[in-house]
């Protein structure tokens, strides 16, 4: 069983950085080691819909994907917070316990290092949530909306660098949780 991390990691690309907020930048840290678990670092990105603000964000080794709509730059309401509650929601609708992910990490850190595999796939989502949320008409207001949007970017198959064929990012999550010894039987 592995040692589990107490950092994750945030990159951002370059249109989401000057959106988050000066508040996480002063709270987060950059390690002075790459955190080396790919399963504790998350890439975000930004899109628009209707002129409204969505963020993707994809877990680097599992493609675990979530959105958080309509983003606005809130003084009261840190990023952290807001990253922290929309993970810990698509975790719930997918059957994970996000106390056993998040739970023990002890600070965020924001990241320097890209991998361009999870931008790609980022890239993708994006195309893929704009297309449906216009087609769907969504507003993405209601929380069953927004689950339907979360549970449709982790049941997207896709491909992965080291496992053969096409995979859905919750699957592979839940074998990332089974290797490390994180999942807690209820």
């Amino acid at each position: 069983m592995q040692e589990k991390s107490d950092i994750v990691s945030l990159y951002f690309s370059k249109k989401l950085k000057g959106m988050i907020g000066a508040e996480f930048f002063d709270m987060a840290t950059v390690p002075e080691d790459n955190i080396e678990d790919e399963f504790y670092r998350w890439y975000g990105d930004i899109f628009y819909v209707n002129r409204k603000k969505f963020l993707v964000f994809s877990n680097g080794l599992t493609k675990f994907a979530f959105v958080i709509p309509d983003y606005r730059v809130e003084k009261k309401a840190s990023f952290f917070k807001k990253f922290c509650h929309y993970l810990s929601e698509s975790m719930r609708h997918n059957n994970f316990d996000p106390d056993i992910y998040l739970g023990s990490c002890e600070f965020f850190s924001h990241d320097t290092v890209v991998n361009r595999s999870a931008m790609a796939h980022l890239s993708q989502l994006k195309e893929m949530c704009t297309h449906v949320i216009k087609i769907e008409h969504y507003l993405i207001k209601k929380k069953e909306e927004l689950e339907y949007l979360n549970h449709y970017v982790n049941n997207w198959i896709t491909t992965y660098k080291n496992k053969k064929g096409y995979h859905r990012p919750n699957e592979v999550f839940l074998e990332e949780l089974e290797k490390r010894g994180l999942l807690v039987e209820k």
